[in-house]
């Protein structure tokens, strides 16, 4: 289980934000051995979702829907899904917006 993240107090199974940046950015230093691995595992999978995007003419790029986002799992299993902040977003963007 990935322990290293600093966890939301009023949303127990989330991390706070900022918490996560040394996943995003590979500082391996402070990652222990499992970490690291679920760290390389999530930047692969990243990349392996964002290439296709940046070589469009190879028709191979699959858009996810709005609401979902590429996560790091406890388990350390990187998969899409449902952005929890999705909808309160949505309402901050309908207010901002009008």
């Amino acid at each position: 289980m990935i322990l290293f993240f600093a966890v939301s107090p009023d949303l127990p199974d989330k991390v706070t934000h900022g918490s996560d940046l040394p996943i995003h950015q590979l500082r391996l230093s402070v990652l222990t051995p499992e970490e690291a691995k679920s760290a390389r595992n999530f930047q692969s999978a990243l990349q392996k979702a964002i290439q296709p995007a940046l070589n469009p003419s190879k028709g191979e790029f699959i858009q996810q829907k709005d609401e979902k986002v590429l996560i790091l799992t406890a388990y350390g299993d990187s998969v899409w899904a449902e952005d929890w902040r999705w909808n309160r977003l949505q309402a901050v963007k309908q207010a901002v917006r009008g």
